[in-house]
């Protein structure tokens, strides 16, 4: 299971959009890690894990490195949260808009 420290996810990210799963009720957030410039890395996870302690680790929706124009993903969300198996498909999809749209604005 990939984890990460609330402290991380606050101090060394930044959000680049959400989006809710109507079905489960609750909000994905997409956040870039801030010192990555050639490797864009990608951080997704629960918006409601953000309000726990700093020292707590949240389990990680997935990750995705952007390399080469190609976006990769670390993880399958359904490996990190078997409950997200059925929308997995379109939890990827939307990942991939923004992250592409993040991209390519910023270009």
């Amino acid at each position: 299971m990939y984890l990460r420290t609330v402290q991380t996810l606050r101090n060394r990210t930044k959000t680049v959009s959400s989006f809710v799963l109507p079905r489960l009720k609750k909000s994905i957030e997409v956040r870039e890690l801030d010192s990555r410039n050639s490797r864009r890395h990608f951080i997704v996870v629960f918006s409601d894990s953000l309000k726990l302690h700093d020292w707590e680790d949240v389990a990680v929706v997935t990750e995705a490195n952007f390399i080469r124009n190609k976006i990769n993903f670390v993880t399958r969300p359904s490996s990190q949260y078997p409950e997200l198996e059925l929308f997995e498909d379109d939890i990827k999809q939307r990942i991939n808009n923004i992250i592409k749209s993040s991209v390519f604005v910023a270009v």
